[in-house]
């Protein structure tokens, strides 16, 4: 009994501590953003954004996609909450349709909307197979079932025809306006017209069309039949103004603007990038976060009139609006660092991030199981772990932070626990599994429990 109080003693001596040192750090800080010079003027800045997390009106429950009618009003994909959200271009909320089902007019999922030129809405509605017609009040005028996983729908305002990606096949299906098929293309591969887990779609004034072909990490351009024109991108987080192809990891929003360029929403590296309709570099912008211009997950982009581009901001549960600038520089999106691998510099998994007060930054690698140390311009200062359990080892490193004196604490997915390092990596103690030790004491065996002092999977510290 006696040792059971001074081992609870000791915990809760170790987590009032842990917790008074802690800095206001979080382990998603942010470093300050590093202007960007845009070629040709093209830059864009952050002016309005609307929404949160929730069921009202005005509120939503992870967006999926935007559309522009023609009128400049925007249409969003509730898809959480099964609905489709009518707001003006100043984000004010003026009407809902669809609600849960998989009647006429209702919704399991809704992934893209599109408006055609009398204003009705095309809708892929994604767990019940199939994409809706509703009129602008949501009464369906005609659908297509039987689709597998449709996730992008896109019109062409010129002809009335639709074009749908139907992930579950890795096609592309076109259809007219009465909802009939008239065209299909595509298939499972690599190779070019062929797609693997196609998202969205989107289509020029001279219908040509567009498709994300996301875990290809590349964007493919066809004309209006299916006829492949070109193609680019490859797997990777590099700066793609310096890359010999643009850099993508996981492409899932996509959008032309009436001058031709195209906006791509890199789903997973929360950011923006635009190109000439020949795959030309323009500019990008955007980073992880939730304050103003950062994304959590971004899906959807549509474009107004006036060239304001919107972005469906999913996990930040709200819509963000971003103008043309009339300077050639802003503060676009940080400093980037980094590609896929294990090498120095590289990453495999990156998932919490911490700076401490010289600025440096701290990455925990879930997959890598190791952390990184870079100054504040990415360049690579030293690394510590290897895969394993004992002290200094690491399997599945997924939050991490720092207290006011530099040490970095890291919390460990499959071995249940909190290390302790000093800021060179250095262990100094672990907590865990029932238990805090230090060094040189061996860590005790990686398991998981629900009692004082005991993880289960623990995701993230602060």
């Amino acid at each position: 009994m006696k040792k059971s109080f001074l081992l609870l003693f000791l915990l809760i001596i170790f987590i009032c501590t842990f917790i008074g040192n802690i800095s206001p750090v979080s382990a998603n800080s942010q470093i300050e953003p590093k202007s960007f010079i845009a070629p040709d003027g093209e830059s864009y800045v952050f002016d309005l954004k609307w929404g949160s997390y929730g069921t009202l009106n005005d509120e939503l429950s992870s967006p999926i996609d935007l559309a522009v009618d023609t009128s400049g009003n925007i249409w969003a994909t509730d898809s959480g909450n099964n609905r489709i959200i009518k707001f003006d271009s100043s984000g004010n909320f003026l009407l809902t349709v669809g609600a849960t089902g998989a009647g006429p007019g209702q919704l399991n999922a809704p992934q893209s909307v599109d408006v055609d030129s009398g204003g009705n809405i095309w809708v892929a509605d994604y767990n019940n197979g199939r994409v809706q017609k509703l009129n602008s009040s949501g009464q369906q005028i005609c659908q297509i079932a039987g689709l597998s996983q449709p996730v992008g729908v896109a019109v062409d305002r010129n002809t009335g025809n639709v074009f749908v990606s139907n992930n579950g096949t890795d096609n592309i299906i076109k259809l007219d306006s009465t909802c009939a098929i008239i065209g299909v293309w595509g298939g499972p591969g690599s190779g070019k017209g062929q797609f693997n887990n196609p998202h969205s779609v989107a289509v020029d004034n001279a219908c040509n069309v567009y498709v994300a072909d996301y875990s290809n990490y590349r964007i493919q351009k066809f004309d209006c039949n299916g006829g492949f024109i070109t193609m680019w991108g490859v797997g990777g987080s590099g700066d793609s103004r310096f890359t010999l192809s643009p850099e993508f990891n996981g492409p899932l929003g996509i959008e032309v603007d009436p001058a031709g360029d195209v906006f791509v929403v890199d789903h997973l590296n929360h950011r923006i990038q635009k190109f000439k309709n020949d795959g030309t570099f323009i500019t990008t912008w955007g980073w992880y976060g939730a304050g103003n211009g950062q994304f959590n997950y971004p899906w959807g982009v549509a474009i107004d009139g006036q060239g304001r581009v919107y972005i469906a901001d999913r996990d930040n549960h709200r819509i963000q609006r971003f103008s043309p600038s009339n300077t050639n520089q802003t503060q676009l999106y940080k400093g980037r660092w980094g590609s896929y691998g294990s090498a120095d510099g590289q990453f495999y998994n990156p998932h919490g991030t911490v700076t401490d007060r010289f600025g440096n930054v701290y990455v925990a690698e879930l997959s890598n199981n190791r952390i990184q140390e870079f100054d504040s311009n990415g360049v690579f200062l030293r690394k510590w772990g290897t895969t394993g359990a004992a002290n200094g080892q690491f399997s599945g490193p997924h939050g991490i932070t720092i207290d006011n004196t530099g040490n970095i604490y890291v919390i460990e997915y499959y071995n249940h626990r909190i290390q302790k390092f000093d800021s060179t990596g250095v262990f100094l103690m672990g907590i865990g599994h029932g238990t805090v030790w230090s060094a040189p004491t061996p860590a005790p065996p990686a398991t998981s429990g629900t009692g004082n002092g005991w993880f289960k999977n623990p995701t993230d510290v602060a």
